[in-house]
């Protein structure tokens, strides 16, 4: 996501990449540490990881507003309820280390990813069920 980013800022805002830690199923969150004109560190994983840390997020013109939890656990759950999967984006100004000492995170997004149901699921898991999968 960072290096999607990157490409639409102007050349005069150079961004160094600091240190990384990669998703695990572990740690259910990866981090970027960036630093230039801004310093940062963007942050991506489980909504129930990161979303607890947020305090704050972006409306629609770009100004800061307070989050409110309650609604936002609202969404994510009808979300989930739809088998959709979701993955929490925010920012911290103050560096995140490997084992996720989150506080006052700023949310980005949520984003939701939906798996298209191939056309030959029926059939793979009418073979499951059935009685020569079983015997097998």
């Amino acid at each position: 996501m960072l290096s999607f980013v990157l490409k639409y800022l102007p050349a005069d805002n150079s961004v160094d990449i600091v240190s990384r830690s990669p998703f695990s199923s572990a740690s259910k969150f990866s981090y970027t540490l960036v630093k230039g004109r801004y310093n940062l560190t963007f942050i991506k994983g489980a909504p129930e990881k990161i979303l607890p840390f947020c305090t704050t997020y972006y409306d629609e013109n770009l100004q800061i507003k307070d989050l409110k939890q309650h609604d936002l656990k609202m969404t994510t759950q009808s979300l989930s309820q739809k088998a959709i999967r979701l993955l929490a984006v925010a920012i911290s100004e103050t560096p995140v280390n490997p084992a996720g000492n989150f506080r006052d995170l700023r949310l980005l997004g949520i984003f939701g990813i939906q798996d298209a149901i191939r056309p030959n699921a029926a059939s793979g898991v009418s073979y499951v069920m059935s009685a020569e999968y079983r015997s097998s």
